[in-house]
């Protein structure tokens, strides 16, 4: 297969300098950032250019609700728009549902990865089991569940749907900033024993860095498990239909992403085309599956 072979011998085909490239976007979400290094990769070892576009609140389109800068709905403007080809992070039929219906002509490739799950998670040490064990425990917690990026499916649903449904909204304030910042808030809280709950989901490698315990969701306020899909904006398979079909037949199990994610969280900046291009290597039977459509 031509990616394996321009791995190996660390060359790439020719590239004719009018070819545009294809713009993959990212946010700071483990899964959408190493698969869009991942593809970014692949592709540019197949000849093809790639530009990894960052999504941020600062983005077109990400729309001010309830003070916070919506930063899923820039992500779906910006495709919409065609200012990013591909996305890899749409969480579906759930937490992306508005946005899709909006955008109608935004293209679903595929699905890459089956059963993504929104979770609430403590430390494994907490003696809580469930999010209905929140209900008076405000106090030691900081009356805070610590969220992710404002106007995230996560977001939306913890705020609008969890928090009435076991009666928290009062007595808890859902906080947004950041992935990063969450996960900096987990880091604390583990290294001194402190209390917190976090909006996390799986898949995601910080169930592998940290003793973390999955609170229990009895009313199914969180929803059902999801697919992870690929998008595209309108018109890319007609104009990009290699590149499409390789996309559709991407895919990944629990394993072998979170293997991947923790191979890029461990690599130097520099040092990331590397542990991709290792990972890649490790995994040559599985590549070459995408590849042969």
């Amino acid at each position: 297969m031509a990616i394996v072979a321009a791995l190996l011998l660390g060359s790439a085909c020719a590239v004719p300098e009018e070819e545009p490239p294809i713009r993959i976007g990212v946010l700071p979400w483990a899964e959408v950032t190493a698969t869009a290094q991942l593809w970014s990769f692949l592709l540019e070892a197949e000849g093809i250019p790639v530009e990894l576009v960052r999504i941020d609140t600062t983005s077109p389109g990400g729309i001010v609700q309830t003070g916070e800068v919506n930063v899923i709905d820039g992500v779906y403007a910006a495709l919409a728009a065609g200012d990013v080809d591909v996305w890899m992070g749409a969480w579906l039929p759930q937490s992306h549902a508005p946005q899709l219906a909006e955008h109608r002509d935004i293209e679903v490739l595929g699905s890459w990865y089956e059963g993504a799950r929104l979770t609430w998670a403590v430390p494994a040490d907490s003696d809580l089991a469930s999010i209905a064990d929140l209900e008076g425990r405000a106090e030691e917690l900081g009356g805070e569940i610590v969220g992710i990026e404002p106007g995230s499916g996560h977001v939306r649903i913890s705020r609008e749907d969890v928090l009435p449904a076991y009666g928290l909204d009062d007595e808890y304030t859902l906080t947004t900033g950041s992935t990063r910042a969450m996960l900096a808030a987990l880091d604390r809280a583990v290294a001194l024993d402190q209390p917190i709950v976090v909006t996390l989901w799986e898949p995601h490698p910080a169930s592998a860095r940290y003793e973390l315990r999955t609170l229990d969701d009895p009313l199914g306020a969180l929803g059902e498990p999801e697919r992870i899909d690929v998008l595209a904006t309108a018109g890319f398979e007609a104009r990009a239909p290699q590149v499409a079909r390789w996309l559709q037949g991407f895919e990944l199990d629990t394993d072998a992403l979170t293997s991947l994610q923790l191979d890029l969280e461990a690599a130097p900046a520099g040092a990331k085309p590397r542990a991709v291009a290792d990972w890649v290597a490790e995994h040559r039977d599985r590549v070459d599956a995408w590849f042969d459509r």
